[in-house]
């Protein structure tokens, strides 16, 4: 007997082999919400132990073991869409989170994410899927990769996406064509968008492909994974430039391997931005693209050479990433930029100019700074232990 609180008695009738009477009456004493709750603090794996427990228990545990499937590999996922497919109790009505990452999608040779996929035309998968996804009616997050040539093997998988109507986070990556013509029907207004491509080119009509998109204006967490727009330049001759509407909802925008894009422009109310391996082509039009300075962002997570695009914007929170921190570069992001919080990630601190600290003590104690904390996630040596820190005492200095 083990008590759990003041209000209920949790009895384990195995734990004393002489009493096995009566197992379904002491599992009783729990009711359903009580169950429910403690799935919700349990990992899946626990929670598939927990069903085994009795019957009011497994209906109570059910939405948090169905909360979220990713199956690791090709068996597991066609292990998984039979189940789920055919089974009466562990239904695809009650599946309320889906992720397909390109491991299950790939056969075993295929090493890398932006190699292509071409299904079988004698493979399971495709049809599986589809059948499965007509089904999870009541999905609430759903992630796919390879989805060009899941809708290419079969259509159906498109028109299951389109018929879902409950979905608040939808990822689609290595996108194409077939994609396109799939989210510009998409009956769900999800909040939290994220498209990329991987083994396909981005062409220079995808602003207009994204426009097309009927639920944008609703969506509050975009992700544009290479964006590149064949490297053309950003400015008025670019299609679909000029029939931009703005996203109002838009709130955090985060872009990787791809163009720098007119940000503000199509996202007026943006208050976080994360960058990383992002460029401009010669012809951009900088008047299109800046960042006015009198609008500030709450968070800008981004590489060091990315920070470059935020220079004069008052960040409140700024996450700077590098492999060799240049230290002439992030003092100039510091002083322009005068973030409140600093976070300072490197991968090789043997590299770190000696005199780098310093020079922060001196930025940081400047009249019009704002920095008030200051993290630092450094990789080095054993050997060289904290030997960095010995040289940054005096970032004791920094006033409070």
């Amino acid at each position: 007997m083990q008590r759990l609180s003041r209000s209920f008695t949790l009895s384990f009738p195995w734990s004393n082999p002489r009493r096995r009477e009566g197992t379904e009456e002491h599992h009783r004493v729990l009711n359903y919400d009580i169950w429910y709750t403690i799935a919700s603090y349990l990992t899946i794996r626990d929670v598939r132990s927990l069903t085994l427990v009795c019957k009011e228990c497994r209906a109570a545990t059910l939405p948090r073991l169905l909360s979220s499937v990713d199956p690791a590999d090709e068996s597991k996922l066609k292990k998984m869409c039979s189940h789920l497919s055919k089974s009466t109790y562990f239904s695809a009505a009650h599946l309320q989170g889906l992720r397909i990452g390109w491991q299950p999608l790939s056969p075993p040779y295929f090493a890398a994410r932006w190699v292509g996929c071409r299904f079988h035309r004698k493979s399971t998968i495709p049809h599986a899927l589809a059948t499965l996804l007509s089904q999870a009616v009541n999905l609430r997050s759903l992630s796919l990769h390879r989805i060009e040539d899941l809708i290419k093997a079969e259509p159906r998988v498109g028109e299951a996406l389109i018929a879902l109507k409950h979905l608040n986070t939808l990822e689609l990556l290595d996108i194409g064509r077939r994609t396109w013509k799939v989210v510009a029907r998409v009956e769900s207004r999800p909040t939290s968008l994220s498209l990329g491509y991987d083994s396909r080119a981005s062409s220079r009509r995808d602003l207009i492909h994204l426009t097309r998109i009927p639920f944008l204006e609703r969506v509050r967490k975009l992700r544009l994974h290479r964006f590149q727009f064949a490297n053309a330049p950003m400015n008025t001759d670019l299609p679909g430039i000029r029939s931009l509407r703005p996203w109002p909802a838009v709130e955090e925008l985060y872009l990787s391997y791809s163009l720098y894009l007119p940000f503000y422009r199509f996202c007026p109310n943006l208050r976080i931005l994360s960058l990383w391996w992002t460029w401009m082509t010669s012809g951009t039009d900088m008047d299109m693209v800046a960042w006015p300075s009198a609008v500030p962002l709450r968070r800008a997570t981004m590489g060091q050479l990315d920070a470059q695009f935020i220079l004069g914007i008052p960040v409140h929170f700024l996450n700077l990433r590098s492999l060799y921190m240049n230290a002439d570069l992030t003092l100039q992001v510091l002083r322009e930029s005068s973030p409140i919080a600093l976070s300072l990630w490197c991968s090789n601190a043997k590299g770190l100019e000696a005199d780098l600290w310093e020079r922060l003590v001196t930025v940081a104690n400047a009249p019009q700074a704002r920095l008030r904390y200051l993290m630092t996630t450094l990789y080095v040596q054993p050997n060289d232990g904290l030997c960095w820190l010995v040289s940054a005492v005096i970032l004791s200095q920094i006033r409070i």
